[in-house]
């Protein structure tokens, strides 16, 4: 990760202590670690922090490290995500304190790490995650369960709609005849389902063999009453009519012979989409235009291995969740491996970076899967 750390840690905080305010790393992307010469300079250093009032603090936690904060850039507020090392969900700010945190109990869990686990926070405060294997839960604030709805047949992406029902998925080892995407009341009764075999024709190939046969990882319904589907293993991206039917396909194969789309999502008053490729694909992060498919903006980082989820940012920037390689670039030596999250400009600076600096990934695809930013 590109980071620049202007002292060790005992001195900052001593100096933070002195000037009144918490520490935070200075804001850079030079990734050559320089360190302060002056006592002068570090204090300079926190001064330029200018820590918002606005922001809410929390405590620091031993895994996260901050390498990169650019207050002026940054789209300031708090991140969401899971850390699946403990299967805990955590809300940050952008010093990556710890504001708020939730540990799903044992019985709503299947697998000892919860595989693809989506959690958003809904307009009303509450905190809604899909569980794979399990079921969908609704929590407020304090973790009490608000509604939840049982289906083994769950995995990756979760969504309350505007008319109050949950739309949901199951890719993770799928089978031909599955239903792929579901939509679901809040009295549990389904309303309407999406099969890819009833569009797609079955073929055992390693290609579709993958953790399931198309291994669904993503849905959106859009305000026409479409729906946007991810097909990882078919490295396409279809929008469905409510009778099912495929009105558009967005291929991806074209960035390469293994591209594994994840999180596509259409922004309509941009009439974009933006989405994460994988392996083969040059670019971690592509924005095409809805109608011509043409890349209007495409983003690679050249440490990152995976690239699992991204999101526009309000002030343009985007939110990308990833791996970084550790700086060998080797695909089959990957114990130095670290989960991240970068904030980048539409010209591409990163602007705020978190990272796990306690536990690399090794082979597995990140400790990190989707997060989301919601602004003060």
């Amino acid at each position: 990760m590109r980071k620049k750390p202007y002292w060790i840690l005992g001195v900052v905080l001593v100096i933070g202590l002195l000037a009144g305010i918490g520490w935070v790393t200075k804001k850079t992307q030079t990734p050559v670690e320089e360190p302060v010469e002056t006592i002068a300079e570090v204090a300079e250093v926190v001064a330029e922090a200018e820590i918002s009032s606005e922001m809410p603090r929390g405590t620091t936690h031993p895994s996260f490290e901050i390498t990169v904060y650019d207050e002026n850039q940054a789209y300031n507020g708090t991140t969401l995500f899971v850390d699946t090392r403990d299967n805990i969900i955590y809300e940050v700010n952008m010093l990556g304190e710890v504001i708020w945190e939730f540990t799903p109990p044992d019985e709503w869990l299947v697998y000892k790490n919860i595989i693809g686990l989506d959690v958003e926070k809904l307009e009303n405060g509450n905190v809604l995650m899909v569980i794979s294997g399990s079921g969908i839960y609704e929590i407020d604030s304090s973790g009490n369960l608000i509604w939840s709805h049982s289906d083994p047949d769950v995995s990756h992406d979760v969504d309350r709609l505007e008319n109050g029902n949950t739309l949901y998925i199951f890719g993770n080892n799928d089978e031909a005849g599955d239903a792929n995407v579901k939509e679901v009341t809040s009295a549990g009764e389904l309303v309407w389902e999406w099969k890819a075999s009833d569009h797609y024709e079955y073929v055992d190939t390693d290609q579709f063999a993958a953790q399931g046969w198309t291994h669904v990882n993503g849905a959106q319904r859009l305000s026409d009453g479409t729906t946007l589907i991810s097909l990882r293993n078919f490295y396409k991206s279809v929008i469905v009519d409510g009778s099912g039917e495929i009105v558009r396909e967005y291929d991806w194969a074209s960035f390469g012979a293994n591209v594994d789309p994840h999180e596509p999502q259409i922004y309509e008053d941009e009439e974009m989409l933006l989405v994460c490729l994988q392996n083969d694909s040059p670019y971690e992060a592509v924005q095409i235009n809805l109608e011509t498919e043409e890349i209007e903006w495409a983003y690679n980082h050249p440490a990152f291995r995976t690239a699992r989820d991204c999101d526009r940012l309000p002030n343009g920037n985007t939110l990308i969740v990833g791996v970084n390689n550790g700086g060998t670039g080797n695909a089959v030596d990957m114990m130095d491996d670290y989960s991240v999250m970068v904030e980048v400009t539409p010209d591409k600076e990163i602007v705020w970076a978190l990272k796990i600096i306690d536990e690399t990934v090794g082979s597995k695809p990140g400790w990190f899967y989707k997060a989301e930013r919601f602004g003060l």
